[in-house]
């Protein structure tokens, strides 16, 4: 029976390029030995030359036929493209002798076993229908790639298999990549996954410090590589369109990594037990997100939901440590498994239009509402939310115009603010298709049931020498008062950035 096809081809040009001369004439060469041998032995070629040796200029095509055979690789060889795909064929490595591939390598179902380094600097593409075996090669290093066949893909013998850096590797078919526990499956560039239904990277340890994308259906992951016992490493992961990533039942307490949901019922679920982030984390898309520990979640990194319809719950407390919780375009934060019943200690950022779902805010790091401008919501569906700013905390305002919303911040909080000190920055900017700012505007940019107290320290920004400004506490607002503007001449500097005017509330 006459077996599939390899193609070997090695461009003029790419052999050129390696200080070969390209006036060298082209060799079109078939494998002409049925029980196998020395690929360097020129008799085992039908026109007598070796294909993919330094030194010559090939353009190479091999057909693979006969019953099962090995072809000795005793060489080194620079192909510009290699397709292996006859299932009874194998490559065996004699001493240190690599493959270099400068285009494409294709896999269907042989094997390539021993041989020192299995390069392909253009394009790896698994297509087989049975096993592809890659087997006791201790480096495979590859410049992008595609999986389309249904076969499984076998990595053995310590075998270093790594995506490179800049790459994309595409997983468009059934099939999965097992392993003996011996081998690595190593990912410095792109890996998606674009295929329906459940796919395994089995028994093989597996690293990321590039991106790993699922698309689509079930991506799962028995032995990931992490850093330290409990900790996923740096890295990108990303989940999208009601896909899921497993780690099947990994422990994982802490994150470096750049998370993302997208899409509803996009699932990570053994990113669900970490207690501490300290990388990035995005729910989008209408994904919802919970960390389930009742020990709550430090936050060290970015915490975001953007999208309304996104959410990212903590069934514990949320303590914001340096770090920077965002809700954008509508998101949704909560403490407290969407109940809001326990607290968000802010000492980090709290930003953006959206909403922190919490008992109580308490604000001694930065809180600054909008995605200038925007509406930013403290509130607590169980009840009155509680919003305290100590005098380590600042709250900043962004003024760009009348309207509250659509041209200045707001933060408004379903229920009572207290200010127990700290710093008020209010940033004006020129106002844009209306009246510049004139003496007796006022803007209300902290709205709740109830607010109370003072500031330290009243820093603004952008309105020019000789601008007066107040901050005026009344009982269900912040209101900042414009008492006097600049002189015409001043105004010019409008927007400067530079801090041109202060004053504390009397």
């Amino acid at each position: 029976m006459q077996m599939l096809q390899s193609r070997f081809l090695v461009a003029t040009a790419c052999a050129a390029g390696l200080g070969v001369s390209s006036a060298a004439a082209q060799v079109i060469a078939s494998w002409d030995s049925p029980g196998g041998g020395a690929w360097g032995a020129a008799d085992n070629w039908d026109v007598g030359e070796v294909p993919g040796v330094l030194g010559q200029d090939d353009q190479a095509t091999i057909d693979l036929r006969g019953g099962a055979y090995s072809i000795d690789l005793d060489v080194t060889v620079t192909l510009d493209t290699f397709v292996f795909t006859s299932a009874d064929a194998t490559i065996e490595g004699v001493g240190a002798n690599t493959i270099t591939v400068l285009d494409t390598l294709e896999f269907g179902d042989g094997t390539a076993m021993a041989i020192a380094d299995l390069r392909s600097q253009g394009t790896l593409i698994f297509t087989g229908s049975l096993l592809a075996d890659i087997c006791d090669t201790p480096m495979c290093t590859i410049g992008g790639g595609r999986k389309t066949g249904t076969g499984d893909v076998f990595f053995g013998g310590s075998t270093v298999f790594t995506n490179g850096d800049g790459s994309l590797f595409t997983i468009e078919s059934s099939g999965d990549f097992l392993g003996d526990s011996t081998a690595t499956f190593r990912n410095e560039g792109v890996l998606r996954k674009e295929s329906p239904g459940v796919t395994l990277i089995d028994e093989v340890l597996f690293e990321n410090p590039g991106t790993l994308a699922v698309t689509d259906g079930t991506l799962t992951i028995t032995n990931p590589a992490l850093p330290t016992p409990g900790v996923l490493g740096t890295g990108r992961y990303e989940v999208f369109g009601g896909s899921t990533l497993d780690l099947n039942g990994t422990p994982l307490s802490e994150s470096e990594a750049d998370v993302q949901l997208d899409g509803d019922g996009s699932s990570f679920p053994d990113f669900e037990s970490v207690t501490e982030n300290r990388g990035r984390f995005t729910a989008s898309g209408f994904a919802t997100f919970t960390f389930g520990s009742p020990d709550g979640l430090l936050n060290e990194g970015l915490l975001a939901a953007d999208g309304a319809g996104s959410r990212v719950d903590a069934v514990g407390s949320i303590n914001n440590a340096g770090g920077v919780v965002s809700v954008l375009n509508g998101g949704v934060v909560s403490a407290g498994l969407g109940t809001g019943m326990l607290s968000l200690n802010n000492g980090g950022e709290l930003n953006g239009s959206g909403t922190a779902e919490a008992a109580m805010v308490l604000n001694s790091g930065v809180v600054s509402p909008g995605q200038s401008p925007g509406l930013l919501r403290i509130e607590s569906p169980s009840g009155t939310a509680l919003f305290e700013q100590d005098n380590e905390g600042t709250l900043i305002f962004d003024i760009e115009g009348r309207q509250p919303i659509s041209d200045h911040d707001v933060l408004e909080v379903n229920g009572v603010a207290n200010i127990f000190g700290g710093t008020l920055i209010v940033r004006f900017s020129p106002f844009t298709g209306e009246p510049p700012i004139m003496q007796g505007d006022a803007f209300d940019v902290l709205l709740a049931q109830v607010v109370q107290g003072e500031f330290d320290d009243i820093v603004i920004e952008g309105l020019g020498q000789g601008a007066e400004v107040d901050a005026v506490f009344l009982d269900d607002r912040l209101q900042i008062f414009v008492n006097a503007v600049p002189s015409p001449g001043v105004l010019a500097v409008l927007g400067a950035g530079g801090l041109l005017a202060s004053r504390r509330r009397r």
